[in-house]
Order: structure tokens, then C-alpha cells, then sequence
């Protein structure tokens, strides 16, 4: 088991299935599993498509809210 860092928020993942995998790597956890390490490019790539898809929900809310005023 591990603490693993989500962009701030920390949460327990368990190692079964990387049990190679160390401080600092990146990997993709599913339901508390880590199931895939995955490079540095990768990691970074992915978080930033998160961070652009938070971006264009939060514009499409915002949208919504103004059409109901």
C-alpha cells in the first residue's frame, strides 16, 4: 500500500499488481488499484486533458446558469 498524490488530494492505492513501481513514478489507479505505470509525458499529458475537461465543464455550467436568468 501507498499514499498516492491526485493533483493535492491524497489517497491509499494498493501496489499488488506494481509492486516494482516507486516514489516519484506515475501510474493509473482504477477502484484504489494501481494497474499501469505510465512515464513522466505521458502522466503530465493526461493530467493536463483533465484539467482542460474541468475547464470546459465548468464554462458549460456557467453557460447553463446564465441561460436560467
Amino acid at each position: 500500500m501507498c499514499r498516492m498524490d491526485f493533483g493535492g488530494v491524497f489517497r491509499n492505492v494498493c501496489l499488488v499488481y506494481l509492486p516494482d513501481i516507486s516514489v516519484g513514478q506515475y501510474a493509473i489507479v482504477h477502484a484504489g488499484f494501481a494497474i499501469s505505470a505510465v512515464d513522466e509525458a505521458t502522466a503530465q499529458q493526461t493530467l493536463q486533458l483533465f484539467d482542460e475537461i474541468d475547464s470546459l465543464q465548468a464554462a458549460a455550467e456557467s453557460a447553463g446558469d446564465n441561460e436560467t436568468e
